[in-house]
């Protein structure tokens, strides 16, 4: 379910459905619940969006901001 194997393709697994969130979220500031209604075609339920979510959190890809209660992207900085 998360990565890809013999018997689930890219497009099923988590790693590929990371990018429906990523191409919203990389054009600013977006709540959650309005990218998941966007990309709810997307997803097979609400607990692959919250693990895609999660992924992307872990990998420093976004991060929350606690005083406004929004989730960002967080560009990286490689130089």
């Amino acid at each position: 379910m998360i990565v890809p194997n013999k018997v689930i393709k890219f497009e099923d697994s988590i790693i590929g459905k990371i990018q429906f969130i990523l191409k919203e979220m990389k054009d600013g500031k977006i709540d959650i619940k309005k990218i998941y209604y966007n990309n709810i075609k997307n997803f097979e339920d609400i607990n692959d969006f919250i693990i895609a979510l999660d992924v992307l959190y872990i990998l420093d890809v976004i991060k929350y901001n606690e005083e406004e209660g929004e989730y960002y992207y967080v560009e990286a900085d490689f130089m």
